[in-house]
C-alpha cells in the first residue's frame, strides 16, 4: 500500500474490504438454505452458518465502537471473531468429532456453573427450592459426560492452517480484553513534569485503528472461508479468492505469510 495514502484514505479503503467481506459472507449464508439435515442444532454445516452469523455480528459492531472512540471495546470483539475463527477451525478440520468436542465442552461449562451455584447454596440460610432440582441435574450431567473438557483454543489450532491467529488472539486478549496492566495503561499517562493522567476515555492511536479493521477482516475472512468448506461450497465462495488477495493488497503483505503483531 502506498506510504502516501492519509489515514483517513487508509481507513476508507478498509472499511470499503470490510463491506465487500460482509456481502459475500451473506450471499453464502443465502445460498446454504437448501440443505437438509437430521442431526438437527449438532450439524456441522448448521454450526458453521452459526458461528459464521455470530461473527457477522460482532464484525458490524467493530467501526461503530471505533467510531465511537471505544478502542478498548472494537479490538475485545475482534477477539471474539477469532474465538469463533477457531471453532470453525475446529469444525473444518474435525467435523462430527469436533462437534462432539463441543457439546462436552457445553456441559463441562454447566457442571462448573452448576457446582458454583451448589456450594454457594450450602452457605445459605435457607433451602432453596431449586436445590434439588439442580443437583439431579447435576448427577446426569456427570453420569452422562464423565469426562467432559473445556475446548483450548490453543489446543485446538495446533497443527491446522489458523495456527497462527492464536498470536492475533493473545495480543487482543492482553491489551483489550483482559484487566492487564497492558490494557490498563491505555487509561494512564506520564505528562511532561513526570506526573500522571488518569483518563476514562482509553487512549487510541490512528495505527490502533486500523490494525483493529484489519485483524477484524482477517479473522472474518477465516470464518466466511470455513463456513463455505463445510456448509458448500456455494457460488459466492468463488468470490473469496479476489478478497483475499484484496486483503493482502492493503494489508501490504506480498504472500499468504501474514506476519503477527508486535
Amino acid at each position: 500500500m502506498s506510504s502516501e495514502l492519509t489515514f483517513e484514505q487508509r481507513k476508507s479503503q478498509w472499511l470499503g474490504h470490510a463491506q465487500r467481506l460482509m456481502d459475500v459472507a451473506l450471499e453464502i449464508v443465502g445460498q446454504c438454505d437448501k440443505f437438509d439435515t437430521e442431526k438437527g442444532s449438532q450439524d456441522p454445516k448448521v454450526i458453521a452458518l452459526a458461528l459464521l452469523s455470530r461473527s457477522l455480528g460482532h464484525f458490524r459492531g467493530v467501526p461503530r465502537l471505533l467510531d465511537l472512540g471505544l478502542i478498548v471495546e472494537a479490538r475485545t470483539l475482534t477477539r471474539c471473531i477469532f474465538e469463533n475463527l477457531f471453532m470453525q477451525g475446529g469444525l473444518a478440520e474435525g467435523g462430527d468429532a469436533f462437534v462432539k468436542q463441543m457439546v462436552e465442552d457445553a456441559a463441562r461449562s454447566r457442571q462448573s456453573r452448576g457446582n458454583w451455584v451448589l456450594s454457594w447454596l450450602e452457605v445459605q440460610n435457607s433451602k432453596s427450592p431449586h436445590e434439588d432440582g439442580l443437583r439431579q441435574t447435576m448427577g446426569l450431567l456427570r453420569a452422562r459426560y464423565p469426562k467432559a473438557r473445556a475446548i483450548n483454543y490453543a489446543d485446538a489450532t495446533k497443527g491446522c492452517s489458523i495456527k497462527d491467529a492464536y498470536l492475533w488472539y493473545k495480543q487482543l486478549s492482553s491489551d483489550s480484553a483482559h484487566p492487564s496492566l497492558e490494557a490498563l495503561t491505555r487509561y494512564i499517562t506520564r505528562q511532561g513534569d513526570g506526573s500522571l493522567l488518569l483518563t476514562v476515555e482509553a487512549e487510541v492511536t490512528e495505527k490502533d485503528i486500523l490494525d483493529t479493521i484489519e485483524w477484524s477482516c482477517q479473522a472474518l475472512m477465516g470464518v466466511i472461508v470455513g463456513a463455505n468448506q463445510i456448509a458448500g461450497p456455494v457460488k459466492a465462495g468463488v468470490k473469496l479468492s479476489g478478497l483475499f488477495d484484496e486483503f493482502l493488497h492493503l494489508a501490504g503483505v506480498a504472500s499468504s505469510a501474514i506476519a503477527p503483531p508486535n
